[in-house]
């Protein structure tokens, strides 16, 4: 028995996996926003070692819907990666330098989000050498 792998096949599930990451990532974005908007008492405890300054988790948080809004928008995809990546990696700094938490979370989603990247620039590849065959 043989399989058969064709080319669309291929394609349709990166499509879909693509899909779902970026839904993944919009979406845990997202809640990690809500809970810096909502107070939650882990949050608040992680954001006053770095002194009184309320406005940190709210900028925070809004920078994790405006990178999530733009990840779900087909032409600024690579805007939302952008800001993601940011605040990711300025998540995992400061659970390194500044907080005394776990890095799984803020490492995951720095991952993930590269991985994003990783698939986006390679299908650009694939796209403009698509093109330069035509």
């Amino acid at each position: 028995m043989k399989l058969d792998h064709s080319n669309s096949d291929v394609g349709d599930l990166r499509r879909t996996f693509t899909g779902t990451l970026r839904l993944f990532l919009a979406l845990a974005f997202v809640v990690a926003g809500l809970a810096k908007l909502f107070y939650l008492p882990l949050m608040m405890v992680m954001f006053a070692t770095l002194g009184d300054q309320s406005w940190i988790p709210r900028a925070v948080a809004a920078l994790e819907f405006l990178g999530a809004f733009f990840l779900v928008v087909p032409h600024t995809i690579w805007l939302g990666i952008a800001i993601l990546a940011i605040v990711a990696t300025g998540a995992v700094s400061a659970q390194l330098f500044f907080f005394e938490g776990s890095l799984v979370m803020p490492a995951t989603l720095l991952g993930l989000t590269v991985l994003l990247a990783l698939e986006r620039w390679h299908r650009s590849r694939r796209i403009s050498r698509a093109h330069l065959l035509q």
